[in-house]
């Protein structure tokens, strides 16, 4: 913990206000030690946010385990309940918005200098694994920044080159309580697999794993800074007026292609780029590179790709698209906040979860929605239905049959009518399948 002692020091300067994500865990309780301990030797205010997100049955136990910590402790406390959780009324993702909101809102009452949080080395680890499990972009691969400003906020997390390991000793050393949540032991989520099963192997075959880790993280990051001022160059000499020449645009080799398309993206979606994957990207070029000389593809949040006449743009819709063709991942954002998630196991035989077999369809599959005479073959029913006519018995009203999703496969059979109706090819609970997906509506519980 020297290491970070001595870049707090540095770091922090008098009449400085020093804002913590506390959630009262051992990494966010150490740091809290050590601004304080900070704030001993300097004039500085130190702020504790903590977020009650109603997901548990402890998290009261935990707030009121922080409010009596803080009691004598010249800290104050600002405290914010995510109470619809429990209604289930808005999204993960709405969820963290709105506790970024909190953040900000705080930041912006105390003038804040920076938000501190308590990220450290296995928690950079993790990341770095997992977004190449999943895939990502050169900085994304990066993983964690130890000091970031985004959004006009400073986000600085001193304990990226701690360890849990160190950091356990250094509450055990000052005596500083705090509280375990049981779900980080939880080992079907991915994440707390890794951190059980795979560092132990890291650290078993090199004790200073996290270290390396931390050198692969730097060469990354300042790799994709020298590549994205190429790409800003480039976007420069290539747009105007968010046009783009396709002439232009294949001239570029592919990598920077693809990185020319993410820095268009990231201007477009700004904070939302994490919705755009690796499938966006290679479906825009797949469009660009064709012999089609008019086409357009659906984008995450309404927006569209339009190809015309040598050029193409991105442009926002006023509503769902009349034609859609969403090509299908494991995480599908659709229109709306509505997605189609892939699952590992079988959760129900709802309408809203369908269980295939690859070897009875043909793979890639797509979202669309519906065209005239299209047809499902309904599983327990002799034949086939118009999609049409399992609308109008579902009571969809006639302005909102265009925007039902659909699921088909590459050769165009309609698998399942999301939330309405499935084909014969979904498959019993106790059949022989290897794809399962869910679709999640907006206002419906996880």
């Amino acid at each position: 913990m020297k290491e970070t002692k001595l870049y707090l020091d540095n770091l922090i300067k008098d009449n400085d206000v020093c804002l913590l994500a506390l959630s009262g865990g051992p990494d966010s309780m150490a740091l809290l030690d050590l601004l304080i301990k900070e704030k001993e030797k300097k004039d500085i205010k130190v702020i504790a946010l903590h977020v009650n997100h109603g997901t548990r049955k402890e998290n009261e136990s935990e707030y009121l385990f922080i409010k009596d910590y803080l009691r004598d402790k010249d800290v104050t406390l600002e405290y914010f309940q995510i109470t619809d959780y429990k209604n289930n009324k808005f999204s993960e993702e709405e969820g963290r918005n709105k506790r970024y909101k909190f953040f900000r809102d705080m930041y912006e009452k105390y003038n804040g200098t920076y938000i501190f949080t308590a990220h450290h080395a296995d928690d950079q680890v993790e990341t770095i694994l997992m977004r190449i499990l999943r895939g990502s972009t050169l900085e994304g691969y990066a993983g964690i920044r130890k000091d970031q400003v985004w959004d006009g906020i400073r986000f600085v997390r001193p304990l990226l080159t701690c360890t849990k390991k160190m950091i356990l000793e250094y509450n055990k050393e000052n005596n500083i309580p705090y509280v375990v949540d049981q779900t980080n032991f939880d080992t079907t989520i991915p994440r707390n697999k890794i951190r059980a099963k795979i560092l132990p192997i890291l650290e078993e075959l090199n004790p200073k794993y996290y270290e390396k880790f931390s050198n692969y993280s730097k060469e990354v990051y300042d790799a994709s800074v020298e590549l994205a001022k190429i790409t800003s160059c480039v976007y420069k000499d290539y747009i105007e007026d968010g046009i783009v020449s396709i002439y232009a645009f294949l001239g570029l080799s592919l990598t920077m292609q693809k990185y020319f398309l993410r820095y268009y993206l990231k201007n477009v979606y700004q904070s939302e780029l994490y919705l755009i994957n690796d499938t966006h990207i290679n479906n825009i070029i797949n469009l660009l590179t064709n012999d089609k000389k008019t086409a357009s593809l659906n984008l995450p949040r309404g927006y569209t790709l339009e190809k015309e006449r040598g050029f193409f743009k991105i442009t926002k819709n006023t509503g769902v698209s009349n034609l859609f063709k969403i090509p299908v991942s494991d995480n599908t954002y659709l229109y709306d906040d509505n997605y189609l998630i892939k699952l590992k196991t079988y959760e129900d035989k709802s309408n809203y979860e369908i269980h295939l077999n690859s070897k009875d369809i043909t793979l890639p599959l797509y979202v669309v929605n519906r065209y005239d005479g299209m047809r499902i073959k309904v599983k327990n029913l002799n034949g086939s239905k118009k999609v049409n006519d399992i609308l109008i018995d579902a009571k969809v009203p006639n302005s909102m049959k265009d925007s039902v999703p659909i699921l088909i496969d590459s050769k165009g059979e309609v698998l399942w009518v999301l939330g309405i109706k499935k084909s014969k090819y979904d498959i019993e609970k106790d059949g022989v399948y290897d794809i399962i997906y869910k679709y999640k509506k907006k206002g419906m519980s996880k």
